[in-house]
């Protein structure tokens, strides 16, 4: 008994843990997906998994939980930001005039200009193809693998935004080339999340 309750206080903890991890990055749904993941994951462990199963109180739980988390994937993913899309479209465009607006381009921001065109073509694809498997995992898991998964998420550095970066990194290069692209995209882009 003891470890069944030292096993269910774990989850809890753990689920605590992630709520407040994606509560300070300001992932309000997926906070609240964890925060009764956790619980629900704990409470199994100490009814067993056959009474759990039954149990129409812990089903309702669970399922509460992955509707959460579908939502939270639709809400809060980067993949569904389209201010964040059309910013990426503004910066490609201007990558690909780069040439135009900085005529006297050294090696380095040769080099950039490339990056950035690959990386801002790229980027919202990488993007919906990473959404694609968090609704996959999120469909398919149950509540103990879903547990873990958002413990090893939180624990993992969050996928890059490889055509922002290029973006902070060519604007001071050559900022004659993004004149065109509106303030409200470079603000969105030079910020980091």
């Amino acid at each position: 008994m003891r470890i069944k309750l030292f096993v269910g206080l774990v989850c809890v903890a753990l689920g605590l843990g992630v709520a407040i991890y994606q509560a300070f990055q300001t992932n309000w749904l997926n906070a609240l997906s964890a925060l009764l993941l956790g619980p629900s994951v704990g409470i199994a462990f100490l009814l067993d998994f056959e009474t759990s199963r039954e149990s129409f109180y812990i089903q309702a739980l669970v399922g509460l939980t992955a509707i959460l988390g579908i939502m939270a994937i639709l809400f809060e993913h980067r993949a569904f930001d389209f201010k964040r899309t059309e910013a990426h479209a503004a910066v490609l465009g201007a990558f690909v005039r780069m040439q135009l607006a900085c005529p006297v381009m050294n090696t380095e921001l040769s080099k950039i200009q490339k990056e950035g065109i690959m990386a801002c073509a790229l980027q919202d694809n990488s993007d919906q193809v990473s959404a694609i498997a968090e609704l996959q995992k999120t469909t398919t898991l149950g509540p103990t693998l879903s547990l873990v998964d958002s413990v090893r998420s939180a624990a993992q550095k969050p996928n890059a935004d490889w055509c922002a970066e290029a973006f902070r990194v060519a604007q001071p290069l050559c900022t004659e080339a993004f004149v065109g692209v509106r303030e409200s995209s470079k603000q969105l882009l030079l910020q980091k999340k």
